[in-house]
């Protein structure tokens, strides 16, 4: 398939994914007689067509960013068990900024969008996942302090969003709880009734009524902006040393090029150097964006340069960067399939050695 023409059936597939047209696919607020959508191949799915879930996280494996969570209900620990894993396009968020699964801690409450399991059973394709900090300040929303109860560990919060405020909630507040101050730490005795503060939940107690814990409580805006910007930088860093991942969208096996898509970093300047006439190393990446370990195991991935011949922007959906590339590959290899991974780094960077348990061996193709 030429890229140009690739190119226009790309963009076709986005626009039709964007039109405000009743969907053929159950949602959230929509028709429970209808299916919940499946996952096509090639495809970014649409915006609205993901289940969401309050979920706790129960184990998390970072390297294959797969993990197990309970479904958070008024009995949610008798609730069953769930194994997920996040897709190569998940949008991750934690503290308000990109992020990724390795930046959560077990016990942890989020919120997810998934899809279902081909058997269509469980929603165990995770397509969004972000902490309660991250929903509250996209939101505009913040948490306002009506009673004090720190002899019994207790304290009663509103959740108040453009003015209009949900039910009183109490929620538990102990050595277990971090609260942020200014650029450092704070302390349970700086709350106050009418204090507007940012927080995150985590497991409760163990008897009934069930009540929530506090992990993180931020006591003033200073804090909550210190908090985007430390996982900012992590993120990034973390993105400059393992590459931008990008999905393949066609191989020409005739003459070597590749059609690669961005998958969104979060961050829209890291993708302005990769633009025609430039050079990118090139990773070959599993499912789980893991690169894969030389012979030997020793050094960073394998990689080589590539040309990119040309470039163009494609509708940012969710899930997907806004940038279209075809490069020039010197060879092709085996992980070079329409649908898969890669990872890019520009030429003036290297990718760096990662702990072993972080990447693939060599030919363990998915």
């Amino acid at each position: 398939m030429k890229p140009a023409f690739l190119s226009i059936c790309l963009c076709l597939t986005l626009a039709a994914q964007a039109r405000c047209e009743s969907p053929a696919y159950r949602t959230d607020r929509g028709d429970e007689k209808l299916p919940w959508y499946q996952l096509k191949p090639g495809e970014f799915p649409p915006a609205d067509a993901a289940h969401s879930m309050n979920i706790s996280l129960l184990t998390i494996h970072p390297p294959g960013r797969r993990g197990e969570f309970r479904e958070k209900a008024d009995l949610y620990y008798k609730a069953p068990i769930t194994s997920f894993a996040l897709l190569p396009a998940a949008t991750v968020r934690r503290h308000g900024a990109p992020a990724d699964l390795r930046d959560f801690s077990p016990g942890a409450h989020v919120r997810i969008g998934a899809f279902q399991d081909q058997d269509r059973r469980k929603f165990t394709q995770v397509w969004t996942l972000s902490d309660n900090f991250s929903e509250d300040v996209a939101a505009g929303s913040r948490w306002r302090v009506t009673a004090l109860n720190l002899d019994r560990n207790r304290i009663t919060l509103v959740k108040v969003t453009a003015g209009k405020e949900e039910k009183p909630r109490d929620v538990v507040v102990d050595t277990r709880t971090t609260f942020w101050k200014g650029t450092g730490f704070g302390n349970r005795i700086d709350l106050v009734i009418g204090q507007q503060i940012l927080v995150n939940f985590g497991p409760g107690t163990v008897s009934l009524p069930f009540i929530d814990l506090l992990t993180d409580v931020w006591l003033d805006e200073e804090s909550a902006h210190f908090a985007i910007e430390r996982q900012s930088a992590r993120t990034r860093f973390e993105l400059r040393r393992r590459g931008l991942p990008v999905r393949i969208d066609a191989v020409n096996n005739h003459d070597p090029e590749l059609t690669l898509t961005f998958i969104d970093p979060g961050f829209p300047g890291l993708l302005d150097l990769f633009v025609t006439g430039n050079i990118c190393k090139i990773a070959v990446a599993d499912s789980a964006l893991r690169t894969y370990q030389p012979a030997g195991g020793q050094g960073g991935p394998d990689s080589f340069n590539g040309k990119i011949i040309a470039h163009r922007e494609v509708p940012k959906v969710q899930g997907c960067g806004g940038l279209q590339i075809v490069v020039k590959p010197k060879y092709l290899l085996e992980g070079f399939r329409p649908g898969r991974s890669l990872r890019l780094m520009d030429e003036k960077l290297n990718f760096q050695i990662l702990p072993p348990e972080e990447r693939r061996l060599k030919g363990w193709w998915d």
